[in-house]
């Protein structure tokens, strides 16, 4: 394969910069050493246990705990950076929280989720921490958007009675 992206390369007069190339061997069994050597023309491609492709950390192992972990946070700390920028707990209606979740939140902390390899039970846990929790604020404000709505029909229907006993 880096055979024939280097005859490509060659064929198209572009060159390749080894220096920010590197080798990941996945699923290899760590007390076998073999001594592998992988080069892209005359210059020698170095092997490493870590990568990172477009800001996505790949590792050989191919477990992804410390992206799901990553990825939690984003969940959680991307929506309360948004919605902590409204005035008042009950700035955003509850169809918008829904849209902001669905628009900003999960496209952030899902990047890249085609390249997670193997999740554990315990991963996907902690997903759903913050997704539980960013739910729980949005029945919060739906909650607060129905009390609110109460106190005002209650005024205006007392309102509109003192007004019809005059």
């Amino acid at each position: 394969m880096i055979d024939i992206c280097d005859s490509y390369s060659k064929r198209w007069r572009f060159l390749y910069n080894v220096s920010k190339c590197a080798t990941l061997i996945f699923n290899e069994n760590e007390t076998l050493d073999h001594q592998r050597q992988f080069h892209l023309g005359d210059e020698k491609i170095p092997i490493c246990e870590n990568y990172s492709h477009l800001g996505i950390d790949c590792t050989g192992n191919m477990l992804a705990h410390k992206i799901t972990q990553d990825a939690s946070v984003k969940i959680k700390g991307t929506y309360m950076s948004i919605v902590s920028k409204a005035i008042g707990p009950v700035a955003f209606n509850a169809n918008t929280l829904i849209t902001i979740y669905n628009s900003a939140v999960l496209p952030k902390a899902l990047y890249g989720s085609e390249l997670w390899c193997i999740v554990s039970a315990k991963d996907l846990s902690t997903l759903q921490k913050p997704i539980y929790s960013v739910l729980v604020h949005v029945e919060l404000i739906i909650a607060t958007w129905h009390a609110l709505l109460g106190q005002i029909w209650t005024k205006r229907r007392s309102y509109n009675s003192r007004q019809g006993n005059t």
